[in-house]
């Protein structure tokens, strides 16, 4: 049924594939459809992260049974969230709300320390599975403004995120109780499925201006070092493509996924810089 605020919510399978519309044509040309398998361990913060995209305010909530539907429009973006619950009881179904999305979102709870091993199994448990294989992944550790919150670089430990290869893989540290972070975690979800004008009008001003100036810093580095190869400055030239690389990285934290694209080029560029 639809709760008031126009959340459908269901436990039942065919009753929630039939509210995801991901197949409908879309409303608007200006509107583009980006959908989430939202996942995690429960009060990792699943609902309230969709709750807060609705709202902007930070709400605690009583566990999600089943799955709840929710669609936010942020700008030019459409954002569905199949958020699963995540009581052991519901682990089990996850995959019966498979529905090829455009990406993965598993959350964690950085404070839970004793149960980081289980959060680990429950998310290789998903991404093991062939028919997920490939689909981005977003990890988004909530929770940061507690002091008992672990550190990103602990989490990335105990989750064992770095053996994860079959897939491009982000992780941001968030609060939804303070709102940080939030904003890059969005960017990197809009990033999929917006091509680059339209994320332009996706984010934020201030990050439009950053953005503007790594762009164009690595066209210049980029064009530096082909200039430098052709006169046979091979090191110099090696040197600014590690500077272009660096500018992507920056650009992939900020939720630029496709950064990830230039970052190969440029990897293949040193590899033949390499040789000479």
């Amino acid at each position: 049924g639809m709760t008031s605020d126009g959340v459908a919510s269901s436990t039942a399978t065919d009753d929630a594939r039939g509210i995801d519309s991901t197949n409908a044509p879309a409303k608007s040309n200006a509107i583009t459809t980006a959908s989430m398998f939202l996942f995690g361990l429960d009060r990792a913060g699943k609902t309230t992260l969709v709750e807060y995209l609705k709202s902007e305010t930070f709400k605690d909530h009583a566990p999600t049974l089943g799955v709840n539907v929710a669609h936010i429009v942020l700008g030019n973006v459409r954002f569905e969230f199949n958020d699963l619950g995540g009581q052991a009881a519901f682990r089990t179904t996850w995959m019966d709300y498979w529905n090829d999305p455009d990406l993965m979102v598993f959350m964690v709870d950085a404070t839970d320390v004793g149960r980081f091993k289980e959060a680990r199994d429950a998310l290789f448990s998903i991404i093991n599975l062939p028919k997920t294989r490939g689909v981005p992944l977003l990890i988004l550790s909530n929770k940061i403004d507690d002091p008992e919150a672990r550190s990103a670089a602990m989490m990335e430990i105990a989750l064992d995120i770095n053996s994860i290869k079959d897939r491009t893989v982000a992780f941001y540290e968030i609060s939804i109780k303070e709102g940080r972070n939030l904003e890059k975690a969005l960017n990197f979800m809009a990033s999929f499925i917006l091509q680059d004008d339209a994320m332009e009008s996706f984010v934020s001003n201030e990050l439009k201006r950053i953005t503007r100036s790594y762009k164009e810093m690595f066209k210049a580095y980029i064009k530096e070092a082909k200039l430098l190869e052709k006169q046979g400055e091979y090191r110099k030239a090696e040197d600014r493509v590690h500077r272009a690389i660096f500018v992507q990285e920056e650009l992939f934290k900020q939720g630029f996924s496709k950064a990830r694209k230039h970052i190969k080029k440029c990897e293949n560029m040193l590899q033949h810089l390499g040789k000479r």
